[in-house]
């Protein structure tokens, strides 16, 4: 199930180049030339392959990243120029990666080892024989995919359950619907949909099909979330720690980079439409957050802890200084959940949003 996936993921890729002439290609040296939408982050420091004997072959590793799709998935191209130095002969080819614009998660549990199969719109199965617990990301789709379950003998018969884009449930002792076997042929395949879960049983023989509807919009990724976030008095207020009408107070939010390449955070952006709010300042940088790691605006190192140096509100450089602030209306009523968007803008230019609520107490 290995696929490519946009919105930032890094892939290390090879262009393999082959000399399929009678004759060597001499001092051999390339150009590529990459889709608009394509970032390379490693590539060769020297465009020099060499002498290319007929029949040889030279490797070109790469590292390459998709901003995000529009569509189910889009093919982007890499181009590629190699050059004889010697008689000034050049060769032009590409090849083309097939991105998708999200991944979903089916998710399979059960209290017995179970044989399953998922089948893609494409007809391309993935078997998957004698686990208890499986967890496969596939490519999102406006088409079904198929969960098939099978294998089961009278010793090993099975309670499973079903998740797609989400936990499925483990209280295998409490199910009950035993009854349920209506599913035994494609034609009458089980409904789920991405964001629901269910429980049934396997038993002797049986097989059981599941069509899984992912819907006509994909999963919202980020590559950079907020995970949390806290708040601090800078003036006019009681110092309680809480958010109170008429007080001006310093935000700090905790991001996570959530993509295998590391993100460098131009800008982060802070803005609501609550008439009840004033925003002081409403920029900050959070510069490059490493692959899988968190930061804070009151923190400039990269952390893989979701706290310790990625702590809010840090005491150290640069301090509140990098946090935002805003200044609640006297005439707030208290209770109100105030909205926050924070807009986070690469040095490629990509955008991502993520929201926070501040409540007035």
């Amino acid at each position: 199930m290995t696929r490519l996936y946009a919105n930032m993921n890094a892939y290390n890729l090879i262009i393999v180049v082959e000399n399929t002439g009678t004759i060597d290609c001499l001092v051999a040296n390339f150009q590529l030339d990459f889709h608009e939408d394509l970032i390379a982050t490693n590539q060769p420091s020297s465009p020099i392959l060499g002498t290319i004997e007929p029949g040889r072959r030279r490797e070109i590793p790469i590292t390459v990243l998709c901003k995000a799709i529009q569509d189910e998935f889009e093919f982007k191209k890499i181009g590629i120029t190699i050059t004889d130095t010697v008689s000034d002969r050049s060769w032009d080819d590409s090849v083309s990666l097939k991105f998708h614009k999200a991944p979903v998660n089916i998710i399979i549990r059960s209290n017995n080892s179970v044989s399953s199969v998922i089948i893609s719109p494409t007809t391309a199965a993935y078997s998957f024989t004698r686990t208890t617990s499986t967890t496969i990301s596939v490519p999102w789709s406006n088409d079904n995919y198929l969960v098939v379950f099978s294998g089961a003998t009278a010793d090993t018969e099975a309670i499973f359950s079903l998740g797609i884009h989400v936990t499925p449930d483990t209280n295998f002792n409490d199910h009950s619907g035993f009854g349920d076997y209506t599913n035994n042929h494609e034609d009458r395949a089980t409904p789920i949909a991405t964001g629901e879960k269910l429980m049934s049983y396997l038993y002797k023989n049986a097989i059981s099909y599941y069509s899984v509807n992912m819907g006509s919009n994909a999963p919202v990724f980020n590559p950079v979330m907020i995970t949390d976030h806290a708040v601090r008095e800078a003036s006019g207020g009681n110092n309680d720690g809480k958010v109170n009408p008429r007080e001006t107070h310093y935000l700090d939010i905790r991001v996570r980079n959530t993509v295998n390449a590391t993100i460098n955070i131009a800008s982060a952006t802070l803005s609501t439409d609550n008439p009840y709010v004033t925003i002081n300042k409403d920029d900050s940088t959070l510069g490059e957050i490493t692959a899988w790691r968190f930061k804070t605006l009151t923190f400039n190192t990269s952390s893989s802890s979701n706290a310790v140096s990625a702590t809010l509100m840090s005491s150290y450089s640069p301090g509140l200084t990098g946090a935002f602030r805003f200044t609640i209306a006297e005439d707030c009523p208290v209770g109100t959940e105030l909205p926050f968007t924070v807009t986070f803008t690469d040095s490629w230019g990509n955008t991502w949003s993520d929201t926070l609520t501040i409540a007035v107490e």
